[in-house]
């Protein structure tokens, strides 16, 4: 149905089902749930809810707040790309 699009041409609808949820909406999904939980939520909430020990739990606001959006944003790159 998209041959017309470049990559596309030798594709099924299976295929661009799966190609829609496992390159696009998955990362991105992960991506949009990081910079919420991040930047968004009060760090008593995530704090309260992880209930993780003082070191732990900065080390795992450190992660979400920088390294998870640019790993998501390296997948979700090289997987459109694929």
């Amino acid at each position: 149905p998209l041959a017309w699009v470049p990559g596309f041409a030798e594709k099924n609808i299976t295929d661009l089902i799966a190609f829609t949820t496992d390159q696009l909406t998955l990362p991105l999904g992960g991506l949009l749930i990081a910079l919420f939980a991040g930047w968004v939520m009060r760090r008593s909430s995530t704090a309260e809810e992880l209930a993780l020990n003082p070191r732990v739990y900065s080390l795992w606001r450190w992660l979400i707040r920088y390294v998870v959006p640019v790993a998501l944003l390296l997948v979700f790159v090289l997987g459109v790309t694929e």
